[in-house]
């Protein structure tokens, strides 16, 4: 099937709308593939004012819709970072020129009102190779690209621009200020987001402005108005055509929003792809209270945010000479107002009145008792702040506790247990790179929590699957004293035996693999894992007997319970086998 852009466009008050939006295709030649691009902009009226009878939030969209254009035109619709940082000076200094020549500056200082001609962008640059789809994002504000996976669901790709950052649940609810979007006075500090994602599978690329996601119930009410229309229609233009009659029923406010798909042949596959997905929504039904609906959303949340804050991983910045040496600063200075505060006075320096010398003696006893007692409330108050916080992370409320860590190192930022946890925080989000900062802090002072940090920066090049840069770590780990590896944790240590068995250091990772066989000796992994090794050891006897069991306790598990996961690992085990055993024939 010809892949078609699914565009609905809807004005809350005819010939008022302030959204606009944009889909280009660009044919493919000798030099680049066929590339759709898409891009939809939400005019903030209510923060400028326009001219000519228009309000600043249409003037904006549809300038920076114009420029779009045409700058997109010149490449052929590819983006790439430094591009969409050409297409902003582009957009902001067009918007500038037009607010200078038509509008006087704002007298207001301090207040969103003084921006002039505001809008956002969320764009989308698509590109289908031979067995994948490549897609270019960029935005700015809190218009959102997502991808509708027909296993997976409904999943968002960028992240608002929020000054208090949400998730998607609280943003219905609350609905906080952006922290930046396109406007004729940006701010120095503003950027565009960048980011890149593949797919190899099918799907939906889906472009939208908050009209079309702000008024829903919930996230996954979005996803169910996607697919329910699309149920009950025949073709492409029947399923937008549901949509545009959807929103208008529910709409609150503009709606912009188009819907590319890839990878299906034609529009009844589309729609069969999605049926199991349509269905497994209803176990997200609607609940009456907010907790209810909460326990859904953390369920919900799971597939919804996994591509969220993916990071490309070149962003991330890890203290490191050669692989890795830590760089750790013995006397760290002191340079905060608070720390030279409490420095102790130094007589010597000071000219001493000999008949105001009682008054001055009790003016420094009430000087130090002020600053004891900031000192002792300041403790108090991270005090609280680390239990607050700690709680969030054990009940997996992970923004929240961002939001708690951020004000406790606010007070101490060098808090080590604070650091640990809002770094853990960001990693389950996928903030990679604000991650690594927090255990960066704790592994710069080398004292508790030290082997913590190492085994968090792990995790996360374990996600990348960056074998190389994790085994400098064990090296690191075991000089320190104590025999750190025995307090290592399972999951860390095949992290680890993994990384060295696929950087050719076989024998620690043999001797690490026998240390967790010791205690877990039913680990199906572990005993494929050894039984690689020894194959790759040429140790084919030995190969054999732990690939055997391995696979029947693979088989085993995969009886009970059919998880898809336990299929592969037979099917990845039985090769190996096969294998060891062709290997082994060709010895005899």
């Amino acid at each position: 099937m010809k892949e078609f852009p699914l565009v609905v466009n809807l004005e809350i008050i005819r010939e008022r709308g302030e959204d606009a939006h944009l889909a280009l295709s660009f044919s493919k030649n000798s030099d680049t593939s066929e590339t759709v691009v898409m891009a939809v902009f939400d005019g903030l009226g209510g923060r400028s004012a326009g001219y000519n009878g228009l309000t600043g939030g249409k003037i904006a969209s549809q300038e920076a819709v114009q420029k779009t254009e045409s700058f997109l035109k010149q490449w052929q619709g590819k983006i790439t970072q430094d591009k969409v940082f050409e297409l902003q000076d582009t957009i902001s200094r067009n918007l500038k020129q037009k607010a200078d020549t038509n509008l006087k500056p704002s007298k207001l200082k301090g207040s969103l009102v003084q921006k002039r001609l505001c809008t956002t962008l969320a764009l989308a640059s698509i590109s289908q190779q031979d067995n994948y789809c490549n897609v270019n994002i960029a935005w700015i504000g809190d218009s959102r690209i997502y991808f509708l996976n027909p296993e997976k669901g409904l999943q968002q790709l960028t992240v608002d621009d929020l000054i208090i950052e949400k998730d998607a649940f609280e943003m219905i609810r609350e609905d906080p200020p952006m922290s930046q979007y396109f406007t004729a006075d940006m701010e120095a500090n503003w950027r565009i987001n960048f980011k890149s994602e593949q797919f190899e599978e099918r799907g939906c690329i889906i472009a939208c402005t908050d009209g079309g996601f702000q008024y829903l119930t919930s996230p996954w009410d979005f996803e169910r108005l996607l697919l329910e229309t699309l149920n009950r229609a025949n073709t492409p233009l029947d399923w937008q055509d549901l949509l545009f009659s959807k929103y208008e029923e529910i709409k609150q406010d503009d709606v912009s929003l188009i819907l590319y798909p890839i990878g299906f042949n034609d529009f009844e596959f589309l729609k069969n792809a999605y049926q199991a997905r349509l269905k497994t929504l209803d176990q997200f039904n609607e609940q009456s209270s907010y907790d209810d609906l909460y326990q859904i959303w953390n369920k919900y949340r799971i597939n919804y945010e996994a591509k969220l804050h993916t990071n490309n991983h070149e962003d991330i910045q890890i203290q490191n000479s050669n692989t890795w040496v830590v760089e750790f600063k013995e006397n760290k200075e002191k340079t905060s107002d608070e720390d030279s505060i409490c420095q102790p006075i130094n007589s010597n320096s000071l000219e001493i009145d000999s008949q105001k010398i009682d008054d001055e003696i009790d003016e420094d006893f009430n000087k130090e008792e002020f600053v004891k007692a900031d000192r002792d409330e300041t403790q108090i108050k991270i005090q609280e702040l680390h239990e607050e916080g700690r709680k969030y992370c054990e009940s997996k409320q992970w923004y929240k506790a961002i939001e708690v860590y951020q004000q406790l190192i606010k007070l101490e930022p060098a808090h080590i247990k604070g650091n640990l946890n809002l770094g853990i925080a960001y990693r389950k989000l996928y903030r990679f790179r604000e991650a690594v900062e927090c255990f960066n802090k704790i592994i710069e002072q080398k004292k508790e929590h030290y082997l913590a940090a190492i085994l968090e920066i792990i995790i996360i090049y374990d996600y990348y699957q960056d074998y190389k840069n994790i085994v400098p770590f064990f090296d690191e780990v075991i000089k320190i004293p104590n025999h750190s590896i025995d307090l290592i944790d399972e999951d860390s240590m095949v992290i680890i035996a993994t990384s060295l068995q696929k950087t050719g250091k076989l024998q620690d990772a043999l001797n690490i693999c026998q240390q967790i066989h010791e205690y877990d000796p039913r680990n199906p992994y572990i005993l494929y894992l050894m039984g690689l090794i020894n194959h790759q050891q040429q140790n084919l006897v030995n190969a054999l007997k732990y690939l055997y069991d391995s696979y029947e306790i693979y088989h085993r598990e995969y009886d009970k319970t059919r998880r898809s996961d336990l299929q592969k690992m037979l099917s990845i085990v039985n090769k190996e086998i096969k294998r060891v055993e062709s290997d082994r024939g060709n010895t005899y």
